[in-house]
């Protein structure tokens, strides 16, 4: 089975594809939170223990109110039935590490999932802290409207009722029940300062690596709204179509405006212009490189191969917009060199790489 989602981060290449719960077990949280797809891993009692970001953001329950809590009985009271709950039981009872492949309806009270379930135990290589692991590798297949002959009992809680005070301890969320913060551009540039001072010579690498991983988190929300919109994952939809949630996304982090130009496309580049960039306007021309992480992760999970975008001219250095171009990895250190021509057009970029490979296949 191919999961929805393929992440192009080391760590989780061909994993849901090939379930090895050992090597879930292995990762790190932040290993955790950068695969694609949902990750939950329960005790023997069937209690959380692990939860990662894609399952968060699916379930719209924060990692903070679920760990520690029972699966079956708060969390996903619609899996205590024998289909779920008691291939459960039953994995957990063998003594050899096993673990099996089924499908499943979730029950929320925003809507039905349906999803793929890897279920699997980690024998003979427990988690640091002594204790058994069952791992659930979770894969969206579609969206469905909510269950009427589900009673509300057994529907998964809304956050809300995980935190009911939440609001006067000034927390916010949208209609997703997505955390929404609030902040002035003048963070941006008080962070972006920061790392330039810490690390003069790395700092855009360390931007481009903190958007990177925000990408890769982005992608949970990007293939919810793909799903709930129009019934397909991101892979299934033409290039045009996802990056138009990719560009809705954007606006709505009131980040300034995307639109992608397709001309170059032939010749394997997007062309990437970023109207209003809040980090140009918060930094003296390091802050994009945040957006070139972002763009690159993105394009990587679309495309199911590594993608890099790099900025050609900024609106922090005096020019009217921020002028971007994406291209395959393999084509990177080429479209470093090409951004620091005075050229700095998408076309006359791709020209430059186009007599560039020219030249190494003579």
């Amino acid at each position: 089975m191919t999961a929805i989602a393929t992440s192009t981060t080391e760590v989780s290449d061909d994993l849901y594809a090939t379930f090895d719960p050992r090597r879930l077990n292995a990762l790190t949280d932040e290993e955790l939170d950068a695969l694609p797809f949902g990750v939950i891993a329960l005790d023997s009692e069937g209690r959380i223990a692990r939860y990662n970001m894609a399952e968060a953001r699916f379930a719209r329950l924060d990692r903070a109110q679920v760990v520690g809590r029972s699966f079956f009985g708060e969390i996903a009271r619609c899996t205590a039935t024998p289909e779920f709950q008691g291939r459960f039981d039953a994995i957990t009872r063998d003594d050899a590490a096993s673990s099996l492949r089924f499908e499943y309806v979730f029950a929320f009270r925003f809507g039905a999932q349906k999803v793929d379930i890897d279920m699997g135990t980690v024998a003979g290589a427990p988690s640091t802290d002594g204790a058994a692991r069952v791992y659930l590798c979770i894969n969206r297949r579609r969206f469905l409207p909510r269950q009427k002959d589900v009673p509300e009992s057994i529907e998964a809680p809304l956050i809300g009722e995980l935190e009911p005070d939440a609001e006067a301890t000034g927390v916010v969320r949208d209609e997703h029940a997505r955390r929404r913060l609030e902040v002035d551009v003048t963070m941006l540039s008080a962070l972006i300062a920061t790392l330039a001072r810490r690390d003069r010579l790395g700092a855009s690498e360390t931007l481009r690596d903190w958007g990177a991983t925000w990408g890769r988190l982005a992608v949970a929300d990007l293939e919810t709204e793909a799903l709930e919109r129009t019934g397909n994952a991101l892979s299934q939809l033409s290039m045009v179509a996802a990056m138009e949630f990719v560009a809705r996304y954007f606006q709505r982090q009131k980040l300034g405006r995307l639109s992608f130009d397709y001309e170059q496309a032939s010749r394997g580049a997007i062309a990437v212009r970023v109207e209003r960039s809040a980090f140009a306007e918060g930094s003296a021309g390091k802050g994009c490189a945040a957006i070139e992480g972002l763009l690159g992760a993105v394009l990587s999970h679309l495309a199911s191969r590594a993608i890099v975008a790099r900025e050609s001219c900024c609106r922090a250095n005096g020019a009217d917009d921020c002028l971007m171009v994406a291209v395959s990895a393999s084509r990177a250190a080429a479209v470093e060199r090409a951004v620091r021509a005075p050229s700095t057009t998408p076309r006359e970029i791709v020209d430059v790489l186009t007599d560039e490979a020219r030249r190494e296949a003579r």
